[in-house]
């Protein structure tokens, strides 16, 4: 893992962001989307309910990070 941060640019969790003017940033998958009320101004008193993923760029860290990368793990032979 030599020159590997644990940052979210090297999370398995890390979903990008396909779209050019975001290229550092995306979403954290290690959990299900969060429901999110957000409230109605407009009178009517409906809210309206949605999910999302926590947004992240690639700098970012947390306490869950997972590498992305496969490390592979050789016997020795004596």
């Amino acid at each position: 893992m030599s020159g590997e941060r644990m940052c979210c640019r090297d999370c398995l969790y890390r979903q990008p962001d396909d779209r050019p003017e975001y290229s550092d940033a995306g979403q954290c998958r290690r959990y299900p989307p969060i429901a999110v009320e957000q409230v109605s101004f407009d009178g009517s008193g409906f809210n309206h309910f949605s999910q999302h993923w926590p947004w992240m760029t690639a700098s970012d860290w947390c306490g869950e990070w997972k590498t992305n990368r496969t490390i592979t793990v050789q016997k020795w032979e004596d």
